[in-house]
Formats: structure tokens, C-alpha cells, sequence
């Protein structure tokens, strides 16, 4: 496999191998202070791997929401969702997916910034579980995407006033 992957770069990226379930936590907000995280979704494979023909093809998969995770394992999968989504000054909205051990210890998976938003996607999904209808999403993100536009028109302004002044 190394081998394989060398073949098309100079650079492999090997991780551990984990036997672990795929959660999913939505988050939605401005900045950390503002983040708040949905309830967990839990994705079931229909075969051995989440691969394209299991999501896009097959349609074999669960999607157990919300995910059957106890109470404090989901307050600390949100917290850490929230804290990835900080890490990366995240804004708007994202999915932030873990692999959850049988310990219920997790790894981060990825942070998904942009991701699905159909009827049947986990991230509207969530926040309908989490008390946050469809139509209060949207509008949140509207709402989210208007603060974020002023607060770079206010940086934009700023930077031009001392740019300004530092030429003069």
C-alpha cells in the first residue's frame, strides 16, 4: 500500500489502523464563545468500509440518529467538536467527525466545513434532534453569514484607517 501511494507523491501519510465506530457532531456558531454542538449521529456502514458505493450507490448504511452514546461521552465529543471548530478559527457551520472506541475514548476524524445539506443529511439531521428545525437552521446561518460580513467590513475599515494613517 505504501508502495502504491509513493507512486503517485514522494510523501504517504500511514495512520494506525482502529476498530471504532464513525460519530458526528454538527456545530454552529461564530467563534468559540458563541459554538454550540448538536446531539451525535452514528454512521453504520452496510459493508466493511463508508466507501462512495456504500453513500452514494448501495444505500446500505445506518444513520443512527441521535447516535447511541452515553451522556458523558457526548458531552466530551461535543466539547472537542467545538474545540476543533476553534482550533481552525471555524465559523458558520461544520461536522466534525470522531472514530469512538470501545473504551469510549475517540480520535478526531475530520472537520467536514461544508457539509452535506439535503433532506436526508446528517447535518441538518442533528440539528433537528438538537431542538433546531430546518427553517431556524437556515435562518441561523443567514444570520451568521451577515455578522461575519460586518465584522470584516469593520477589520477592512480599520485596516485602512492605519494604513492611512501610518502614511501620513
Amino acid at each position: 500500500a505504501v508502495a502504491f501511494a509513493l507512486s503517485f507523491d514522494d510523501v504517504a501519510l500511514i495512520e494506525q489502523g482502529v476498530t471504532a465506530r464513525e460519530v458526528e457532531i454538527a456545530v454552529l456558531g461564530m467563534d468559540a464563545a458563541t459554538m454550540k454542538a448538536s446531539v451525535p449521529g452514528e454512521i453504520v456502514p452496510g459493508a466493511d468500509f463508508y466507501d462512495y458505493a456504500d453513500k452514494y450507490l448501495k444505500n446500505d448504511a445506518q444513520l443512527l440518529a441521535p447516535a447511541p452514546v452515553d451522556a458523558a461521552t457526548t458531552q466530551k465529543l461535543q466539547e472537542a467538536a467545538i474545540a476543533a471548530m476553534g482550533a481552525i478559527s471555524g465559523h458558520g457551520l461544520a461536522r466534525v467527525d470522531f472514530f469512538l472506541l470501545p473504551d469510549n475514548s475517540f480520535y478526531l476524524n475530520e472537520i467536514n466545513t461544508l457539509p452535506g445539506f439535503t433532506n436526508v443529511s446528517m447535518y441538518p439531521q442533528l440539528w433537528g434532534l438538537s431542538g433546531v428545525p430546518l427553517p431556524q437552521l437556515c435562518d441561523t446561518l443567514v444570520q451568521l453569514a451577515v455578522e461575519r460580513s460586518r465584522r470584516k467590513a469593520r477589520i477592512d475599515q480599520s485596516l485602512r484607517e492605519f494604513v492611512a494613517a501610518a502614511a501620513s
